[in-house]
């Protein structure tokens, strides 16, 4: 199995790790701007730019990328293809013979764990650069037609663990009166119209409400659709409880999860209690009902936090993700030795590590640490 950590609901923001062939001037700026590019979008994207800055022991280098990596990104080309799969000369890029080897080696070790090893091909590339080992004809491939939300969706959505689309839930059981077997029986005496309320929906029946040939079936069925629905609050809650630790060590003013599983769970055990004791009761149906509403309710309001606990994570990891690509593009221009800068750096990047931070003022820390990097690489492109 994998040594790396789970990204989605990870505290840290997801790693990925680069791996591509020097093919091109233009194929080695495109995946510069994809570096650049999900580093912006809260990815801590690493890229053996930066560390090459320095003297590397580069197999030890990228055995630790490989490793550490929630995510592998395999950048498609014919020169990486070859290379990973020893088509290529000992003594042409020999980089990335071991790093691919190191990826075949990992995948090998995981092979079911198929969203860890990312074939992403860029503009300009096709799916003939996708390694073999990869299964470019039958697993997915991500395509990034631009460096955009709308361009990378794909990729993004999987690396950030967003999906686009989820199962949506199971809805209720059909009602006992439409059952074909066993068969409804017919009361003889004049029947006057019931009319029952769950959630959104009025479902019409003709029978009384004290009808004891109904009213078991009713009621089991009624109470049976009460507990999908808390069953569903129970996972949507406890989902909550679980992110709730994370987005308030992040994030200034994060409220507190809802909690009312146990409630409706206690309030629907005397009504299936009281179903078995008196059947007839007309006004259990309308308690039942009404415990009904209540879970819809109660349903809404958890998902209604689920989805503000995540776009504050998502936001937090963006900010980050801008912060530290900026402070990347500040070291290839040089300014490092720039005390001013590096103050302002640390002072915005402290605001994120030393606890909870407010979000509209750390936003506008990173604009202005993103708008002096700005100016100062404007005054050296001048200067130079």
């Amino acid at each position: 199995m994998s040594t790396a950590p789970s990204a989605p609901g990870a505290m840290r923001p997801p790693r990925v790790f680069i791996s591509y062939a020097d093919e091109s001037v233009e194929h080695v700026e495109l995946v510069g701007r994809l570096w650049r590019f999900l580093r912006s979008q809260g990815i801590n994207a690493k890229l053996d730019r930066v560390a090459a800055q320095q003297r590397q022991d580069w197999a030890l280098w990228m055995g630790d990328q490989v490793r550490l990596a929630d995510h592998v990104l395999v950048i498609a080309s014919v020169a990486y293809r070859r290379r990973a799969e020893g088509r290529s000369g000992s003594d042409e890029g020999r980089g990335v013979q071991y790093e691919a080897r190191l990826i075949r080696d990992a995948f090998y070790r995981d092979p079911h764990n198929l969203n860890r090893f990312l074939p992403v091909v860029l503009p300009g590339q096709s799916n003939a650069g996708v390694p073999d080992f990869l299964a470019p004809a039958s697993a997915t491939l991500y395509y990034v037609s631009g460096f955009t939300v709308a361009g990378a969706e794909s990729l993004l959505r999987l690396v950030l663990g967003l999906p686009k689309e989820a199962e949506p839930p199971l809805g209720p059981f059909p009602l006992a009166a439409h059952a074909v077997d066993p068969p409804i029986r017919i009361v003889e005496s004049a029947p006057r119209p019931l009319s029952i309320e769950s959630g959104a929906n009025a479902v019409s029946h003709n029978g009384s409400d004290s009808s004891p040939e109904d009213g078991p079936a009713w009621l089991i069925d009624r109470l049976d659709r009460l507990d999908v629905l808390v069953d569903e609050l129970d996972g949507t809650e406890t989902a909550v409880r679980g992110q709730y630790p994370k987005v308030l060590a992040r994030v200034l003013g994060t409220p507190p999860p809802t909690s009312k599983t146990l409630d409706l769970r206690l309030r629907a055990e005397p009504l299936r209690a009281a179903g078995r004791a008196r059947p007839d009761e007309p006004r259990l149906l309308k308690a039942v009902s009404a415990a009904e509403r209540a879970a819809v309710r109660a349903l809404g309001r958890a998902r209604d936090r689920q989805r503000d606990y995540v776009a504050r994570l998502d936001r937090w990891a963006r900010l980050v993700g801008t912060l530290d690509a900026y402070r990347a593009e500040a070291q290839d221009g040089g300014l490092v030795e720039d005390l001013a800068l590096g103050e302002l750096y640390r002072s915005t990047d402290s605001m994120f590590r030393t606890g909870p931070c407010d979000l509209d003022t750390a936003e506008e820390a990173v604009q202005r640490y993103a708008a002096a990097v700005r100016r100062r690489r404007g005054r050296l492109g001048e200067a130079g």
